[in-house]
């Protein structure tokens, strides 16, 4: 951050002239700035008593403390990850929120430590953080009158020194590690239980999802061979999600949802509970195994159409199946705002027995994208269309469903 200083030299009627007059006479502090140049085509963040570790540069950022070892593998840090001011770090990420927003989590972060004085002196920074912004150069206008004999040489006034007061103290390593940041493989037990406690500041998150699907349903008899289609379109719902993130890398959430589907035939006469609502149960766990490919496990007990044959044609069942998916997502585009990701993933329906019905074991697949727009540090908006397709037989059927499905949804 630049501050532009008024220089005033009397001598022959030299004037220089700036428009930040009130700043240099100390109306703003500006030295809990967030410091960041681009040099070489290269983000540098400069470290001072705003940001003394990695975990609150992370914070300062990005919003969130989960980007402090990839800060630290950008610069070849090593543990005990210490830094010292006046320290340069390479940023390969663009930040996420304003220098506005990362003073009010670095305030936030103060306190959760005990460092009153800390978040006091940055709470007075965010009140003239505008002001301390660089400002655009000013055109310097220099009037010199004409003089007889040259003047005599003046020496330039010499810049004051500068100063490391104790508050500007940078914290030693055992001050550091207070912080927890170092990675869990070398973190003492009982550091690594608080870590995993306050995982990213946000242990918990949440999420409501608008779900719609497009289905055909192939129902093939056996004893007489006759196909029996059915169709449902425009169906939609609502699913509701809680997520516990944990391990720094795993997250666990539980979703429930509901989805009202109206089934149709053009080759039976009559289809028998046509309308109706159908509920899901999902346990879902996500690893990050780097920030572009998350694998995860999801087991779910959910309701599924079942077309059971009768006299004047199909009496359609909501069958509740246990059914587990293993997959993967990989992101092939990212930006400061948006993401982008390929998923795929293989099904596995397991048998079950529901009524008079009785289903053997389905398998089937998943594929589709997922595009997530983040509003802010802890707010994402999703969108994600796939297709999905199944088989599972019963035991007068052979059943195949080839369905599209999406999801709008937001998550904080």
């Amino acid at each position: 951050m630049r501050l532009i200083t008024l220089v005033k030299f009397t001598l022959c009627g030299i004037l220089f002239f700036s428009s930040n007059l009130a700043l240099a006479e100390g109306a703003a502090d500006c030295s809990l700035s967030r410091k960041m140049t681009e040099e070489n085509l290269q983000s540098i963040y400069t470290v001072t008593n705003r940001a003394p570790t990695l975990y609150m540069i992370s914070r300062d950022l990005y919003g969130t403390t989960s980007n402090w070892y990839e800060i630290a593998q950008w610069n070849n840090l090593k543990d005990p990850f210490v830094l010292t001011k006046g320290q340069r770090l390479v940023i390969k990420k663009p930040a996420t929120i304003s220098e506005a927003e990362g003073t009010k989590n670095l305030i936030a972060a103060s306190k959760r430590f005990n460092s009153t004085q800390k978040a006091e002196s940055l709470n007075k920074y965010l009140q003239v953080v505008d002001v301390c912004a660089p400002q655009p150069k000013k055109e310097v206008v220099v009037i010199a009158p004409v003089i007889s004999e040259p003047p005599a040489a003046v020496a330039p006034p010499a810049e004051p020194l500068a100063v490391t007061t104790a508050k500007e103290k940078m914290p030693t390593a055992e001050e550091t590690n207070k912080e927890l940041i170092l990675p869990p493989s070398l973190m003492k037990p009982e550091d690594r239980k608080e870590l995993e406690a306050n995982h990213d500041d946000h242990p918990w998150g949440f999420s409501a999802a608008i779900v719609g699907s497009s289905f055909t349903l192939n129902s093939k008899v056996k004893d007489t061979g006759a196909e029996n289609n059915y169709k449902a379109n425009f169906n939609f719902g609502i699913d509701l999600g809680v997520t516990r993130h944990f391990a720094e890398k795993w997250e666990l959430t539980f979703v429930a949802g509901v989805e009202k589907i109206l089934i149709e035939s053009a080759d039976v006469a009559t289809v028998e509970h046509r309308n109706q609502n159908y509920y899901k149960f999902a346990l879902n766990l996500d690893y990050e195994v780097t920030e572009a490919f998350v694998v995860y496990l999801d087991s779910l007990y959910v309701q599924r159409p079942g077309a059971k044959p009768t006299i004047d044609g199909a009496d359609i069942e909501a069958i509740y199946v246990p059914e587990f998916s293993l997959g993967g997502r990989y992101s092939f585009y990212e930006n400061e705002k948006y993401k982008t990701w390929f998923m795929a993933e293989g099904i596995y329906s397991l048998a079950t027995k529901y009524h008079e019905t009785e289903l053997k074991l389905g398998y089937g697949y998943s594929a589709g994208f997922i595009g997530e727009y983040k509003a802010d540090a802890h707010t994402t908006l999703s969108f994600a269309p796939a297709y999905r397709f199944l088989k599972q037989d019963s035991k007068d059927t052979e059943d195949k469903q080839d369905a599209f499905v999406f999801q709008f949804g937001i998550a904080w």
